[in-house]
């Protein structure tokens, strides 16, 4: 077993780095560069082109991948060209977000797809077992994001029920209700597919169980205690 997780974390090694090369270089060939985002009207040419040395971006590629890679070896993943803040702390800053939003949709998705796949392999062919199905294709079929502009459309623009976007509301002071009702949405919009994926996944295996014949043995016959 030991054997076995080392040669598969060195065979991530080389994948790893073909895959960071293929997107480097998909990055390299589209149009225009990221010092497009930087220049104005009045920039003369001197001033671009002292900016393209300094960002780099006059070396051949295999120069600006191998920059890149040294860069990222030693935990320096450059500057936003947005923002111009550090790209490591533009990650951290949105950990916290992305693990609230998917761990909650993973739990509302398990929350209801275990017991109604259960309940489903419990009462096959009824119009439950029917039900809980087409649910279940449907939320591995509904693309994400068909359903969260539909839900936007309908929730937020037509009932104005929930926020559209967002984590928190402009103007106020966070709170937890509010951020609760800026995660309701695209929670609901995610569970589905976690939905239907572990529903699909839990009803043939409890059929299974439930379905499986149990041979109880016949109590044991002869002849009795001899009273003492």
């Amino acid at each position: 077993m030991k054997n076995y997780l080392i040669r598969r974390l060195l065979l991530t090694i080389p994948i790893l780095i073909g895959v960071s090369f293929v997107n480097f270089i998909i990055v390299y060939m589209a149009p225009g560069t990221p010092l497009d985002l930087m220049v104005s009207p009045q920039m003369t040419d001197e001033v671009r082109e002292a900016l393209e040395h300094n960002m780099g971006l006059d070396a051949p590629v295999y120069k600006q991948y191998l920059t890149w890679m040294q860069n990222v070896l030693q935990g320096h993943l450059g500057y936003s060209y947005h923002s111009y803040r550090p790209v490591g702390t533009l990650i951290v800053s949105r950990l916290f977000p992305t693990f609230l939003l998917m761990g909650s949709a993973l739990l509302l998705g398990l929350l209801f797809a275990i017991p109604l796949g259960i309940l489903s392999a419990l009462k096959p062919r009824s119009p439950f077992d029917y039900s809980a199905t087409f649910f279940a294709f449907f939320g591995v079929s509904a693309p994400n994001f068909f359903l969260g502009l539909g839900l936007i459309y309908i929730v937020c623009l037509k009932m104005k029920l929930l926020p559209s976007s967002g984590m928190f509301t402009l103007g106020r002071s966070p709170s937890g209700i509010d951020v609760l009702r800026h995660l309701i949405l695209p929670c609901l919009v995610l569970s589905t597919n976690i939905f239907g994926r572990f529903i699909v996944m839990c009803v043939p295996p409890c059929w299974m169980c439930c379905s499986r014949i149990i041979s109880v043995p016949p109590p044991p016959k002869g002849l009795g205690i001899f009273p003492g």
